[in-house]
Parts: structure tokens; sequence; C-alpha cells
């Protein structure tokens, strides 16, 4: 669900033919020529729905359980809320340049993208103490950039190392920044920079996590799916068919050394459904209240239990027109207002309106998350009109993700030292359960993270024995 980072990128002809070269055939368990298996995956999210593609390709026996009433999770579209036909994106915002698995299965269903933050000459704020001040790209170069080149490949084998776990995950980035030399004052401008991972509260944090999600996922330009994001799951899923089950809550994991048997509830009814393996691809913070016999061993039950997931709350706003155009502005600024950062999620779609986004995390996602609907909405619009004055709200809605009960947080996000602790659990097997989702996956937060897990998953099932 990250933004990607806040880079103004105008990417060339050259740049996205590059991004569409990928590696023929590296994904698919097509012909893999194992014996078929029974497989249980509880989960209709990018990452539920790519495991079970890829099992049925294999000839795999597959069903695929979910408690919503649609595929996606928090891949979630926003169209019934804006006029034009406007839409916008509730959970993942943005695919990137190096984001191989959203770039295969974008090009398996044949699905059109178009370049995010393409703002051209445009110009985008940062708005602290009632002022526009800089960018903070300076003291990201001086005091971020350098640390990233520090920890290395994220995605080598044996990564991270007990030095660099020493090093970076049992300090919060503002005391990295601080032991680096950096200012509160430069501190403060990059936590707002920086603000859809920091404003969890730098304190917290482990500098490890921000830093490998840096290296890893924020480079080169940014895409969009044209026409909403949810098409993706919606693909995966029509291609299942059938062999996706709506509504039906997980209760209950039973597992013996034959086979792997769930309690679910369909519609206020139980029943049971046996398999040979299950993976498992929803939340921790959701799997905490599902029963599990015999229980999972002591680290994975530890993972579990706290694993933390940010905070975010997001209102939309839409606007009769885009009156900061006429100003020159391109809708984007990173902000030390409740209201934090803010972006015309519209940019690209057609009509004369806009829609503004604006985007909280961590405390002050928590805080206006508080507040009803029409004071959420009053506070955003009170603030959004500090930043670019003449906005009006013709029409708006918010999400707080960590209302949704069947999310309770909107993405995996690490604490000091959880890396070193948790990370060696979340995605090992437990006997003939597997795992999967964004949070099992170095790109957590992402599009990228939830299919490449669903995908390491299924080729796991696959080789099982």
């Amino acid at each position: 669900m990250n933004l990607g980072r806040f880079a103004l990128y105008n990417p060339s002809r050259r740049d996205l033919l590059k991004a569409a070269i990928l590696p023929a055939g590296s994904f698919s368990l097509r012909g893999a020529g194992r014996p078929p298996k029974r497989i249980l995956i509880a989960g209709a999210g990018l990452a539920g729905l790519s495991a079970a593609y890829e099992l049925v390709q294999a000839g795999h026996q597959v069903i695929v359980l979910d408690a919503r009433g649609h595929p996606g999770g928090r891949v979630l579209t926003l169209r019934d809320s804006f006029a034009d036909g406007q839409y916008a994106e509730a959970g993942a915002e943005t695919f990137g340049q190096t984001h191989n698995f959203v770039q295969h299965y974008v090009q398996e269903f044949h699905l059109e993208t178009m370049p995010a933050w393409n703002f051209g000459t445009l110009t985008s704020l940062v708005f602290r103490d009632g002022r526009r001040s800089g960018s903070g790209s300076d003291l990201s170069r001086k005091y971020v950039q350098p640390a990233v080149r520090e920890i290395g490949d994220p995605l080598a084998p044996g990564w991270p190392s007990s030095d660099l776990l020493r090093q970076f995950d049992r300090i919060s980035m503002s005391e990295l920044l601080e032991s680096r030399g950096a200012s509160p004052e430069e501190i403060a401008l990059l936590q707002i920079t920086y603000s859809d991972s920091w404003d969890n509260g730098t304190a917290p944090d482990s500098a490890l996590c921000l830093l490998r999600d840096e290296a890893i996922a924020r480079k080169g330009a940014s895409f969009r799916i044209r026409g909403g994001n949810d098409q993706l799951p919606k693909a995966l899923a029509s291609s299942l068919g059938a062999r996706v089950h709506y509504r039906t809550t997980l209760l209950r994991i039973q597992q013996n050394s034959k086979q792997v048997t769930v309690t679910v509830n369909t519609s206020g009814r139980r029943s049971q459904i046996s398999a040979d393996y299950l993976i498992c691809a929803i939340p921790f913070p959701v799997l905490r209240s599902i029963e599990v016999s015999p229980g999972f061993s002591e680290g994975k039950q530890r993972a579990i239990r706290e694993l933390s997931y940010n905070s975010v709350t997001r209102v939309y706003v839409q606007s009769p027109t885009r009156p900061w155009i006429a100003e020159g502005l391109s809708g984007f600024a990173a902000t030390d207002l409740p209201i934090g950062t803010v972006w015309d999620c519209a940019e690209g779609q057609p009509g004369v309106r806009g829609i503004l986004e604006c985007y909280t995390s961590g405390e002050r996602a928590r805080r206006l998350a508080s507040l009803s609907e029409p004071q959420r909405v009053g506070t955003v619009v009170e603030n959004l009109q500090k930043v670019f004055p003449g906005v009006s709200s013709e029409k708006a809605v918010s999400i707080a993700w960590d209302a949704d009960p069947l999310v309770k947080g909107a993405f995996a996000w690490f604490k000091r030292d959880q890396m070193s602790t948790l990370l060696p659990h979340i995605a090992r097997r437990e006997g003939r359960v597997f795992f999967a989702g964004e949070h099992t996956s170095p790109w957590f937060g992402w599009m990228q993270g939830a299919l490449e897990s669903g995908n390491r998953a299924a080729h796991e099932v696959n080789d099982a024995k």
C-alpha cells in the first residue's frame, strides 16, 4: 500500500519500454510435473489469487476462501463516490519500474498502465509551519541515501547479516540521523518528506525497515493501472472462476501428518474443508484471532502476535475544478498538517474535476480515524484550503484501514529489533500450512510484495512432499 517515493519523475518512452522487459517463463508453474494436490488458500488478495493462479496452471486442485464479497483485499478502487467517472485508490496506489511481478501479471491479463507522479513542469510543495519550504531532497542525498548503500542488496541470500541488524535494526531513523549529524530541524523536514513511512513515529520504528524499503521498492518510474488497480485482482479472480468462495470467514486451522482441515463460516453456516495443504494469505492481526491446532511454533506465534502494522487513514475531496493547476502547482504537497501528504489522485483521468487525496499514517491517521466522517472531512477541507486556497469540496469520502476488521492495519512495518526477532519466522511454513502476503515479502506494503509472496508460496506447495 505504500505510495512510492515522492520523487517527481517524468518517464520517457525508453523507460516505459525497459519496464516491460521481463524474464519470460520465470513466473509460471505450468508444466511443473508434480502430482496433483488439493490446496486451500485463505485470502483472495493479490497474494492468495496469484498463488491460486499459478497452482491451477500446474494442474492442482485449488479452493480460495475470502471473507469479503469481492477480490482484491487492500487493492481497492473507489468508483461510486465521485462524479465524471473519476476514481481513486483506497489501497495500493502505484507500482514501480522494477516491480517485475506486477509488470508480469499486468501483461498476462493485457491491462493498460499509465505513468504516476507525472507532473511535468508543475510544482510540488512542502508545506511546513504555515509556509512553503525546501523539498528535503538534498537532505535525503546527504543522510538517507548513504545509509541505503551501506545496507547492501536486501534481495541477496543471507540478508540481513547480524552486523546489519546490530547497526540498523536496533535504532530508529531519527536516532540514525542524529548520530550522523542531522539537526532536529533537518530530521523534522525529512520526516515530512518521508511521511508515508515515518509518520508512525520515528522513535519506535526500525531504521533498517525504512532503508530496506528505500533500497528495493522505490527506484525508477512509477505506474498505475489505467482504469483502476482493482482490475488486476478482478482479472486473476475471473480466471479462477468458481474456485473462489466469497463471504467465507476462516475460524479454525487444524492439521495432522496427512492433511489440513479448516473450519469456516459461510453466510452464518459452519462447515469444514480438508486438503493436502493450506496457504494462509491473511494479515497477521486477523490471524491472531483464528484458532490453530496444534499450535504453531513459538517463533511463528510470536511473529503473529507482535508484528506491527502501520495505521493509515485516507480522505478524498473531489473539487469541481483544479484551481491549483492555474497556479502552476501539481496538487502534490508534503505537509506537517493533520492532512499529511496530499496529491491529485485523478491525475491523468478525464474531466475538469480533481480529487485531492490526503494520506495520513501513524498517529495522525489514528487521530483522523477517531473523528466522525463529517468531522474528518471538515478537518481535511479546512486544512487543504491552507495549502491550496480556493479548493472546495463537491464530494468527499474516507477510509481508515485500522477500522477494517479483515485487515486491522494498512501494511506491515517493523519496530526496532523486530527484523532481528520476527523476520526469520514470518514466511516460514508450519507443517502443512504455508504463508503468503505482503508481510511475508521483502516488498512489504506493495502489490509487488503480495504477488512475489504468492508465487513463492505456490512454488513451495508445488514442491512439498
